[in-house]
């Protein structure tokens, strides 16, 4: 028996694990998959079905809009009960009110379910994407935290504020898939006939113009780029320039080099079109290259936007901060202990922002050179010096002295904190007192608005949530089919200390789903785990302090006992003490 070749379109990258293997079992089918969802996965489609392709598998939203474009025959992988049953499991460990969103493909099953086995939950159909943003905004004020559906609805919901739980397939539901595409392949093959009416064009014009009707098809183009991931990065923001009606992003093309795109949006003949200018950028090159500088994009940041706060009662107060500071302009002070969500939180509030259509600007201090911070505070084509951009500094305690006083000085005698949205962030140690000089300083001369994010010991409560999303995370990467931890399992993990906070967390999740072969994490398996990340919190370190001597003997104890704990770093020691190095070497000599 010949085999059908047949092309596969996952919406997320676990799914394409899947089906490659139940592909490699079978001798009637030869599969090449790729990933992509809604309008990327129409783009692979389009790219291509021509390749002698029977038919398409695909799923949900992605597949109805494949249907639409394809010369081919399009299989889709239908949602079975056990799938919905299996994201609904995993959503009862989480701590507050969920829905299931999506498509009629989806909540006409979960309807059934819940019906079967007489859950109560809010199930909404939607029939176009569109649809999506409002629904989940009305969910929202209903008091709902957590929404279970498809790519799109999961999206849309962290654009929302709201955590999001992806409804993965099954293998039962991929296995009927590839039948029915055999079936409906079998003796239907189509030529797809390539038009591409721009060549000529491409390769005579000299203006760096770009444009796109608003569905995406590229109808005029005055580049010679060759660039596919360029051109696929434009049609991808085609509906925010359509949104703010101009759109500024600074990008890298496939040479490396930083260019600049101008989107607009307009009309013409009754039609809607978007154009983008492109402008290559030379001098700033200096300014981006290398380490500790990074520029991002909205659509980039928001698969690394995680929602890292429950509905508990310890955290809710945070979340209601963060959502109000996405609304100001003022400069703001992230402060908190290595993996408490520094960055997710600046990205969040980028991403929330009403300049998260133009460029974020992230700024390392922990690898940032001093010659490179001379470019950044001197250079007219530095960021610093442009405008309605995020600009993020992060790791502000890496700073020398000289440097942190040469940076306020800058935002004091400079207006960019009024042209741009500008925040901070500052390491804080176990035990470290957040007043901290320099962070005073922030906070009074550029009138800096402070948020400063718990370490994950001090709200255990939340660890149920946190699981529960990032169960489902590193399911929809890797395949697997994991519904939770026991509750035993659960006591081991809100116990433990977290030294390195939710980043810890999450990489120990990772682990441990890699590793099971039950739907359940085991206690077992976790305390195994934890005992290789180091199971006892560390004793703190214990000093004799003779009192029976002068003020000054004391104070220079004292003094000795900071400097030990900073592992003799005069710098790190002087902060805390909050007096100068010159003021620390001299009662140390005295």
């Amino acid at each position: 028996m010949n085999k059908v070749k047949l092309l596969g379109i996952a919406p997320y990258a676990g799914m394409k694990e899947l089906m490659q293997g139940i592909a490699e079992r079978r001798n009637d089918i030869d599969l090449e998959i790729f990933v992509g969802d809604l309008s990327a996965g129409v783009d692979i489609a389009l790219e291509h079905q021509g390749r002698g392709f029977s038919g398409i598998v695909s799923r949900g939203g992605t597949a109805d809009m494949i249907k639409l474009i394809a010369d081919i025959p399009v299989s889709e992988v239908t949602l079975s009960v056990y799938d919905v049953l299996r994201a609904i499991k995993l959503a009862q460990s989480y701590e507050g009110k969920f829905a299931i969103v999506g498509f009629p493909s989806i909540t006409k099953c979960s309807k059934l379910l819940c019906d079967l086995l007489q859950y109560k939950i809010d199930i909404v159909t939607i029939k176009s994407q569109d649809e999506v943003a409002s629904c989940l905004e009305m969910l929202k004020e209903q008091g709902c935290s957590l929404v279970l559906g498809d790519m799109v609805t999961i999206t849309n919901a962290k654009l929302a504020g709201i955590n999001g739980i992806l409804i993965t397939s099954g293998g039962e539901s991929i296995e009927s898939a590839f039948d029915h595409a055999i079936e409906i392949c079998e003796g239907r093959r189509k030529n797809l006939e390539k038009i591409d009416f721009l060549d000529s064009l491409l390769r005579s014009m000299k203006d760096e113009i770009i444009v796109f009707r608003e569905n995406g098809e590229l109808i005029f183009s005055t580049s010679n780029t060759s660039d596919k991931e360029l051109i696929s990065f434009m049609k991808k923001n085609i509906q925010q320039v359509q949104k703010s009606g101009e759109k500024k992003i600074l990008r890298r093309n496939g040479n490396g080099n930083l260019i600049a795109l101008l989107g607009r949006s307009f009309s013409a003949g009754g039609a809607k079109y978007c154009s983008f200018s492109i402008t290559y950028s030379p001098l700033r090159q200096s300014i981006y290259d290398g380490q500790g500088v990074v520029f991002q994009n909205k659509m980039e940041l928001l698969e690394d936007v995680d929602n890292i706060f429950s509905k508990s009662n310890s955290i809710s107060r945070v979340t209601g901060i963060i959502e109000k500071y996405c609304r100001s302009d003022f400069p703001i002070l992230l402060m908190g202990e290595c993996g408490t969500g520094k960055d997710k939180t600046a990205n969040s509030i980028y991403v929330h922002s009403k300049l998260g259509d133009n460029p974020m600007i992230s700024i390392d201090c922990e690898t940032v050179t001093e010659k490179k911070w001379d470019q950044l505070l001197d250079d007219e084509y530095s960021p610093f010096a442009d405008e309605k951009l995020t600009i993020y500094i992060k790791n502000m305690d890496q700073l020398s002295h000289s440097l942190r006083a040469r940076l306020i000085k800058y935002f004091k005698e400079s207006d960019i904190c009024k042209k741009n949205r500008v925040i901070f962030s500052f390491v804080t140690r176990h035990g470290e007192s957040v007043d901290d000089a320099f962070c005073s300083q922030l906070r009074h001369d550029l009138s800096c608005l402070v948020l400063g994010l718990r370490p994950l010991r001090q709200r255990p409560g939340d660890i149920p949530s946190l699981c529960s999303l990032y169960i489902n995370e590193i399911n929809a990467a890797t395949g697997k089919q994991v519904i939770g931890v026991t509750s035993e399992a659960m006591e081991l993990l809100q116990e433990y200390h977290w030294e390195r906070n939710i980043n810890q967390l999450k990489r120990v999740l990772t682990e441990l789903v890699v590793l099971s072969d039950t739907p359940y994490i085991s206690a077992s398996d976790v305390s195994e785990t934890l005992a290789a990340e180091g199971g006892q919190k560390p004793e703190p370190m214990r000093y004799d302090l003779n009192l029976n001597q002068s003020l000054e003997g004391i104070t220079k104890d004292i003094a000795m006992m900071i400097l030990k704990e900073e592992e003799m770093n005069q710098s790190k020691a002087a902060r805390r003490l909050q007096i100068s190095r010159s003021k620390l070497w001299r009662m140390m000599k005295g």
